[in-house]
């Protein structure tokens, strides 16, 4: 039997979960877009309705956001990286980037710009030179 919580917002027992369809917004480079993920499992406070997300369930609304804006997840931009059999520092020269800005964007910790995903789409699809100057 699940345990009812404490919310940090009202401080008050009534953290319990629930599924619901969670709808999400998140800026990514200046423009708001939002994803409804349905059947999502959350915890919520039963008294102010405070929703609690998890780090996993923060990824799930980023990814899900980030597809329907067009955006390559850092799991397929990793696996470009990999297909190409590129360390970290030759593709981010390839990409014209930085090497700490590449390893965030695999991470998930940075969104990267429409021109970087379009240079990884490019690489993708072998129509980015892989020579390194």
């Amino acid at each position: 039997m699940n345990e009812i919580r404490a919310c940090g917002h009202c401080g008050k027992r009534g953290v319990v979960p629930v599924v619901l369809d969670y709808e999400a917004r998140r800026t990514i480079n200046g423009e708001t877009h939002q994803a409804v993920l349905p059947n999502l499992s959350v915890t919520r406070c039963s008294i102010c309705g405070t929703i609690w997300l998890t780090e996993e369930d923060d990824t799930l609304i980023c990814g899900a956001i980030m597809k329907k804006a067009g955006y390559l997840l850092p799991e397929e931009i990793k696996a470009i990286r990999t297909a190409n059999d590129l360390c970290i520092p030759e593709m981010a020269k390839i990409v014209q980037m930085s090497e700490e800005v590449l390893v965030l964007i695999e991470k998930g910790y940075r969104y990267q710009t429409r021109e970087q995903d379009d240079r990884f789409r490019l690489l993708s699809r072998n129509e980015l030179p892989l020579e390194i100057a």
